[in-house]
């Protein structure tokens, strides 16, 4: 099961993620590493985590198994700039603001899952038809996206689970 806490609240993403741990997972002293590309873990702990933030929201995924997360703000303005690095079946699908922030939350998502970096994945990760490739090859993930007032997070693991959402 994945649980993904929230608050609208404008906070520091750090601060939030040790009240996450300490108050709701009961992990005293967290002990924090990153990677090369700066995805946490905890050491020492079989506690799988991914931390987005965007506008006022701060969430964090938590699992038993490697997860991803990205949240986006949805807001009315243009992404042709960045839709130009997007493949044509991806940019024929993406006629909103909303449906760019869907793409780009599964694109983030997976890339955190995997725990690498987007500028490192994106011109070899393409989104069309509710499949995701990587390098032309089909990813087998679960991506689940929601909408939590104007904003889009998407979560990515490898395989479908029932996801609790938290307001905190």
């Amino acid at each position: 099961m994945i649980r993904v806490y929230y608050t609208l609240e404008k906070t520091d993403s750090r601060k939030f993620l040790e009240r996450i741990f300490t108050e709701y997972l009961r992990l005293p002293a967290p002990d924090l590493v990153f990677n090369q590309y700066g995805k946490p873990y905890l050491r020492g702990n079989e506690v799988y985590f991914n931390l987005s933030h965007s506008g006022s929201l701060t969430a964090v995924a938590v699992s038993e198994a490697e997860i991803g997360l990205d949240c986006e703000k949805i807001k009315n303005r243009s992404y042709h700039s960045v839709l130009k690095s997007f493949s044509e079946r991806e940019q024929q699908e993406i006629d909103t603001p909303e449906s760019f922030l869907r793409h780009w939350t599964i694109k983030e998502s997976f890339v955190k899952f995997l725990g690498t970096s987007i500028a490192k994945e994106l011109k070899e990760l393409e989104y069309f038809g509710q499949t995701l490739y990587l390098k032309n090859e089909e990813q087998h993930v679960s991506l689940l996206t929601e909408k939590i007032e104007e904003y889009l997070l998407t979560v990515c693991t490898l395989a479908p689970q029932e996801i609790t959402y938290i307001q905190v």
